[in-house]
C-alpha cells in the first residue's frame, strides 16, 4: 500500500503542471497592477506627449483613457529618455548652424529658429528623474540599469545647463547692431497700363536696429522708392522707421516714427505678405502704415493691448493741427491664434470733411498646415462713410516648402454714393527656395465700379512674378 501511495503521489505532482496549465488563467500569475488614472505620471506623461517628448508618440494628448500597466508606463520613461537626447542632440546642431550663420536677426521672419519643434526644458529632466525613481522596480525587472539611466539623465541636465548658457551667449550677440534689409524684384503683366509689361525693382530697403542700452533699442529703415511706388527717375532714398524702444517689464514703449497698431496686416512686414500687396481699404485708409508719435505694447499670456498717440500727418511730415490722433488695439487669444478689436480716431486738418475714424475687426487662424486671417473697418475718411474687409487664405505644402494661397478683399469709398466699390481676388504660390529667398507667382483679377476714384489705375487684371531676398 506505501508503493502505491507513493506512485499515486509522484503522479499528481507529475500532473500537477500540465492540470493547472488547462485550467487556464483563472490559477495563471497575476497581472502587473494598473496605473490609477489620478496617479500623478498621467499628467507628467501627457506633458512629454504633448510636446513630442516621448518617443513613438505623435505629437498630442496621451492615450490615457485606456489602462496602462506600471511596466508599460516605465516603457515609456526609457523611450522619453531616448526621445530627449535627440532632441538635446538636434538642439545643439541648431545652435552651431545658427553660430555659423552669424546669428541673424530673430526679428526677420526667414531668420534660422535656435529651437525646433522639440525644445528640452529643465522641468522636462525633472519629470523623467521623477518618473525613473516612481518606476525603478518595474524598470530593474524588465533588465534596465537603472543607476545609468539615472547618470544619463545627470548627463542631459547638464548638457541643458550648457546649451541654455550658449544660446544666453547667442541671445547677446544678436542684440548687437545689425544690418537688415529687403530686396523684392518683379516681372508684372499689368492690363490696366501701357505698356503692359516690365521689370521693375518692388522695393528695396535697408535696416539698422540694436541697443542703446540694456533697456533701450534703436531701429532705422530707409527705402529706395521705386518706379512702382510712384518714384521715377526720381527714386530716392525715403526714411521709414525711426524710433527708439524703452522695455518695461511685459510692456514696451516706441518713441518716433513707426508702424501704427491697427489690426494685423498694417503691422506686417512686406516681405511676409503672399499675395505682394496689402488690402486696398488698408493701403488707401493707412498709405504710410506709420505715423510719428508714441506707441505703448503690453501683452501678458497671450493678451495684449496696444495704444497710440500721434500726428496723423503720416511720414515725414510737419502735424497739420492741434489734434492728435489716437489709435488703440486689444488683442486676445482663441483655439488656434487670435482675435482683435482696433480703433482709429482722427483729423486731417479743420472741419468736419477732414475726419479719419475707423473701427476694425480682425482675426488670425492657423489650423495645421492652413491659415485664415481676415479683417473687416468701418468707418469715416475724410468725412465720407467707408468701409471695406478682406480674407486670406494660406495652405502650407507637406513635402515642398510651397504655399498655396486665395486672397479677396473689398473697399467702398463712399457708402453713400453708388457705383464706387473696388473689388480684387488674389491667387498665388509662393515658392521658399532658402530660409531667405522666396519667389512667388501672383494673379490679380480686379473689379473696380466705374465711378470708383482710381478706376483707371485697377480696371485691368494683373499678374506678377516676384523675386524676394530678406538679409
Amino acid at each position: 500500500m506505501d508503493r502505491v501511495a507513493w506512485a499515486l503521489a509522484v503522479l499528481v505532482l507529475l500532473a500537477a503542471p500540465l492540470a493547472l496549465a488547462a485550467m487556464g488563467p483563472a490559477f495563471a500569475a497575476p497581472p502587473p497592477s494598473d496605473v490609477p488614472p489620478g496617479h500623478w505620471a498621467y499628467a507628467d506623461v501627457d506633458e512629454l506627449c504633448a510636446r513630442g517628448l516621448i518617443e513613438g508618440y505623435p505629437a498630442g494628448k496621451f492615450e490615457g483613457a485606456r489602462p496602462v500597466t506600471r511596466y508599460e508606463m516605465a516603457s515609456l520613461v526609457v523611450r522619453a529618455v531616448r526621445a530627449i537626447a535627440q532632441a538635446m542632440r538636434e538642439q545643439g546642431e541648431r545652435l552651431q548652424q545658427a553660430v555659423a550663420q552669424e546669428a541673424p536677426a530673430p526679428a526677420l521672419p526667414q531668420a534660422v529658429p535656435i529651437a525646433g519643434p522639440k525644445v528640452v526644458r529643465p522641468e522636462d529632466i525633472a519629470r523623467v528623474e521623477k518618473l525613473i525613481a516612481e518606476f525603478r522596480t518595474e524598470l530593474v525587472t524588465m533588465g534596465v540599469r537603472v543607476d545609468d539611466l539615472a547618470r544619463q539623465v545627470a548627463d542631459l541636465r547638464a548638457g541643458l545647463k550648457a546649451v541654455d548658457q550658449r544660446v544666453s551667449g547667442l541671445e547677446t550677440e544678436v542684440r548687437k547692431h545689425h544690418l537688415s534689409g529687403t530686396l523684392q524684384l518683379r516681372y508684372t503683366q499689368d492690363r490696366a497700363k501701357d505698356p503692359s509689361s516690365e521689370f521693375a525693382i518692388r522695393r528695396a530697403r535697408l535696416g539698422l536696429s540694436g541697443p542703446a542700452s540694456p533697456r533701450t533699442d534703436y531701429t532705422l529703415l530707409l527705402q529706395l522708392e521705386s518706379k512702382l511706388s510712384g518714384g521715377g527717375p526720381g527714386s530716392k532714398l525715403q526714411l521709414r522707421d525711426a524710433y527708439l524702444t524703452r522695455h518695461m517689464g511685459r510692456a514696451a514703449l516706441r518713441v518716433g516714427q513707426t508702424k501704427l497698431p491697427f489690426g494685423y496686416e498694417l503691422e506686417m512686414s512686406d516681405a511676409a505678405l503672399l499675395a505682394g500687396e496689402r488690402a486696398l481699404v488698408m493701403d488707401q485708409l493707412f498709405p504710410d502704415q506709420r505715423d510719428i508719435g508714441v506707441v505703448g505694447d503690453w501683452e501678458r499670456a497671450g493678451r495684449r493691448l496696444d495704444l497710440a498717440v500721434v500726428n496723423g500727418s503720416g511720414i515725414n511730415a510737419a502735424d497739420e493741427n492741434n489734434h492728435k490722433d489716437v489709435v488703440a488695439r486689444v488683442g486676445v487669444p482663441v483655439s488656434g491664434g487670435s482675435v482683435a478689436a482696433s480703433f482709429y480716431d482722427g483729423r486731417a486738418g479743420r472741419g468736419d470733411t477732414t475726419v479719419k475714424s475707423r473701427a476694425g475687426l480682425g482675426a488670425d487662424l492657423t489650423f495645421k498646415r492652413t491659415n485664415l486671417r481676415a479683417e473687416y473697418l468701418r468707418g469715416r475718411n475724410l468725412g465720407k462713410p467707408v468701409s471695406g474687409w478682406y480674407g486670406e487664405v494660406s495652405q502650407r505644402l507637406r513635402k515642398t516648402p510651397g504655399t498655396f494661397f486665395v486672397k479677396y478683399d473689398v473697399f467702398d469709398e463712399d457708402r453713400v454714393a453708388p457705383g464706387d466699390r473696388f473689388r480684387r481676388a488674389t491667387f498665388g504660390y509662393a515658392h521658399d527656395l532658402d530660409a531667405a529667398t522666396r519667389l512667388s507667382l501672383v494673379f490679380e483679377h480686379r473689379r473696380p465700379e466705374r465711378r470708383f476714384s482710381l478706376f483707371d489705375t485697377f480696371h485691368g487684371d494683373v499678374g506678377f512674378a516676384q523675386l524676394q531676398v530678406v538679409y
